[in-house]
């Protein structure tokens, strides 16, 4: 089985971007929920009225790869 670490992933939805594609942005990845919450509030803090949103989702890295098995 390969191994996969659990992480934390601070996201910007552009809400003037009308492709899905391009509106979304991974800004940050974390080691804590915690640290992705603070980061989350503090930017959406920072860029409020500009009509962009933040919030965090769990990511998951495999260090090693997910392997040619995994794919089927």
């Amino acid at each position: 089985m390969n191994r996969k670490v659990l992480l934390h992933a601070v996201v910007r939805h552009d809400e003037f971007c009308q492709n899905i594609e391009n509106a979304i942005t991974v800004v940050a990845v974390v080691p804590t929920k915690d640290e992705a919450l603070e980061e989350v509030e503090r930017l959406n803090v920072l860029n409020a009225g500009k009509r962009s949103r933040y919030f965090w989702t769990p990511a998951k890295v495999y260090p090693e790869g997910r392997g040619a098995g995994a794919r089927g």
